[in-house]
């Protein structure tokens, strides 16, 4: 049986809150699960109400997130760390491969509890206590550490996550994400929007939504397309870009149900930096300045005007550089 390792402190209260109302309460009631309290079967009904057919846009998610697990299984990844995972399943994406190694992240001790359980003694995958708005307390989790060698490339899902934090805690995130994955990883967000759903009514309909999500510990926020699209910062977006995810690489899950546009999707990977540019040797032309000079001096030219083009021919002459290729070093017998 696995061990929950929480660096947030999981006491009364914060157990009290999550049987109350919870973002992973209300999104296991949408997804037809059975873990969400009489509250929160409440609460999703009325977002519902606010967002026609998000029971159908949590459905893309889960389509979307095996999607971009197989196409990273495809390139050799094999690492994965799902943060905000809610409430796991017997589907869940460890059952996606064997040869996979899996820690979910979530906040809500009574999510934590139900993954343990759920996982039993399987030693490829694990569930920790954690808050991603504190990055160390995931990152460098001892029980994340324990199956995640941030040295090899790896996986990181950010599901239904970055639309419940605000504009400082997305920087502050991804930031501490990019810099502890190394080159040849990905990250992987979808991301509710209203640029599907820009009419009057409809945003005075959602408006009702966000008030739900207002009344739990983790606000929602719409962003549009170009703001989906910072987040990712300087990671390289793979093909076809932030889209609805009815429009990403549907052919790696033939399953991928119908286009509600409540949602963006993307993934992106960490590419390896450019090298510098070596420093170019830069020199004199000897022959174009003589050849100034002499010019100058046999047309009688006073010494201040020879002077002067002595001194701007110099400035042109150096500010023609070559860049000189140093040579490969050569290869190693041993």
């Amino acid at each position: 049986m696995m061990e929950i390792m929480p660096l947030l402190p999981v006491d009364e209260e914060s157990i009290g809150a999550a049987k109350r109302t919870s973002v992973a309460g209300i999104y296991d009631i949408l997804i037809d699960g059975s873990n969400g309290s009489a509250a929160e079967q409440k609460a999703a009904a009325e977002v519902q109400t606010g967002m026609p057919g998000v029971n159908i846009a949590v459905k893309e998610n889960i389509s979307f997130t095996r999607r971009c697990v197989k196409y990273m299984l495809q390139r050799g990844v094999t690492q994965f760390v799902d943060i905000g995972s809610g409430f796991l399943t017997t589907n869940s994406i460890h059952a996606l491969d064997s040869a996979m190694k899996v820690v979910y992240v979530d906040k809500d001790p009574s999510v934590v509890e139900k993954g343990i359980e759920l996982l039993g003694t399987i030693e490829t995958a694990t569930i920790i206590c954690a808050d991603i708005r504190q990055p160390k307390d995931v990152l460098e989790n001892l029980g994340l550490t324990r199956l995640i060698d941030f040295s090899q490339p790896v996986g990181i899902l950010m599901m239904y996550v970055a639309c419940f934090l605000k504009d400082p805690e997305i920087a502050s995130v991804m930031s501490s994400i990019t810099s502890t994955i190394c080159d040849d990883s990905f990250v992987a967000m979808t991301h509710d929007t209203l640029d599907g759903h820009n009419g009057t009514d409809e945003k005075e309909k959602a408006a009702k939504a966000l008030e739900v999500y207002a009344n739990t510990s983790t606000p929602l926020y719409f962003r549009n397309h170009k703001e989906v699209e910072e987040i990712f910062g300087g990671l390289q977006i793979v093909d076809p870009g932030v889209v609805f995810p009815h429009e990403w690489h549907t052919e790696l899950d033939p399953k991928a149900p119908e286009a509600t546009k409540w949602l963006y999707c993307g993934l992106a990977k960490k590419s390896p930096s450019p090298l510098p540019a070596r420093n170019p040797q830069i020199y004199a032309n000897p022959m174009k300045l003589l050849t100034a000079f002499n010019q100058a001096a046999l047309s009688g030219t006073s010494v201040f005007v020879i002077l002067w083009y002595f001194i701007t021919f110099l400035v042109q002459s150096f500010m023609e550089v070559t860049n000189v290729s140093l040579p490969e070093p050569a290869a190693s017998d041993d």
